[in-house]
């Protein structure tokens, strides 16, 4: 119902207000809006990825810092110490087993590549362990201490690790090699089919610690911060730094007790392992010796001459390539290889997988001397593999 109250005068109702009329952007305008939605998008990406990365990392670390085996494939909290309290822990530790076992993380680079870099450094035994900043020179100078007044050490490919920590100071190679004993060397006499750097140390520690084992845990905490840090497990010499986990991941309870991990299970690895008898012992320790120095100082190449040979080689690959595309063959193609061999008459055994002619180097060898154009494209192959 209307009011019965009167009106008031300038109190009448208002036509609404007509809506702005929008502006029209430019197209600079637009695509300036444009820039920073983008901006504000890649921020919020780089963002989510530092969360993803401080989540895995876990706490940030001050070293030095302690752990301890806890219990079967477990490794107790990570604790903080004073130098001071982190030198006498490994004493301690050292007094306990008669050994210390080291261990060291690096950038993920090899010793004089511009992005190599030590990281950590890790001093115990099988029930503790000790991480120090592998950055910090008071605490190296530390490390140099406690291990010259070890009277004995373990590590398992002690070539890496002591060419590491004399590269950079850390000990002296003359001393510490004397008094160590690699697991590497027990590891392969016991199983002589390993090669290289198998048995590595987490597959080995699985197979002899079993359930006791705690790099498996560990190991799986570090895959996990790698992953959420979009890094690489395994850097070439030309991997870009940015994508190395090894000299990104934070310096957290993750990668700490990822490094703390190498030594309690590398010290009880030793005490599991059948040690050979004294003169092999003494026969591998001194060639592992002898072989450590080109780990660390390297071998002298002629530049010179390599470059010359690389061109002449280069000179040589594609002669023998053009022989080979005479025969309507492209050079690295096994199955154009293969059917132009059998149409020339060779008789080529199946692979396995694909059933196609198998052009596999000692197949192709059998062949060479042949008559006429067959043995004209072996040889031509041949030439061009090698």
């Amino acid at each position: 119902p209307e009011s019965d109250q009167p009106s008031i005068p300038g109190m009448e109702e208002a036509d609404p207000p007509k809506p702005a009329r929008r502006t029209r952007l430019t197209e600079q305008e637009k695509a300036e809006r444009k820039a920073e939605r983008d901006r504000q998008r890649a921020a919020a990406k780089v963002q989510q990825r530092l969360d993803r990365i401080a989540a895995a990392a876990g706490r940030p670390v001050t070293l030095p810092a302690v752990l301890w085996r806890s219990g079967p494939g477990e490794i107790s909290g990570v604790t903080e110490l004073s130098l001071g309290d982190a030198v006498q822990q490994v004493h301690a530790l050292i007094d306990d087993a008669g050994v210390l076992t080291i261990d060291s993380e690096n950038t993920g680079y090899p010793i004089g590549h511009r992005e190599h870099a030590l990281r950590l450094v890790q001093l115990g035994n099988d029930t503790g362990v000790v991480v120090f900043d592998g950055q910090n020179p008071t605490h190296l100078a530390a490390v140099r201490e406690l291990v010259d007044a070890a009277p004995a050490e373990h590590a398992h490919s002690a070539v890496h690790d002591l060419s590491e920590l004399a590269y950079h100071g850390v000990v002296d190679p003359d001393t510490a090699w004397p008094k160590m004993l690699d697991t590497v060397i027990p590891a392969k006499l016991g199983d002589p089919q390993s090669t290289g750097s198998d048995p590595g140390l987490k597959k080995l520690a699985g197979a002899v610690l079993g359930d006791d084992a705690v790099a498996p845990a560990a190991e799986a905490g570090r895959d996990e911060l790698w992953k959420a840090g979009g890094w690489l497990k395994e850097t070439k010499i030309d991997t870009p730094v940015e994508r190395s986990g090894w000299a990104n991941a934070p310096i957290g309870e993750t990668f700490v007790r990822y490094a703390a991990a190498d030594v309690l299970d590398c010290a009880a690895v030793a005490k599991r392992l059948p040690w050979p008898a004294p003169h092999l012992l003494d026969r591998e320790r001194s060639v592992e010796q002898q072989v450590a120095k080109v780990s660390l100082v390297g071998v002298k190449l002629d530049g010179r001459r390599v470059s010359a040979l690389l061109e002449q080689e280069a000179e040589a690959m594609a002669a023998a390539a053009e022989r080979v595309r005479a025969f309507g063959v492209e050079p690295g193609s096994d199955a154009q290889l293969g059917a132009r061999l059998v149409e020339l008459g060779a008789s080529l055994p199946l692979t396995p997988k694909s059933g196609k002619p198998s052009v596999a180097k000692g197949v192709i060898e059998r062949l060479r001397g042949a008559q006429g154009e067959l043995g004209g494209l072996v040889d031509a192959y041949l030439d061009y593999s090698k």
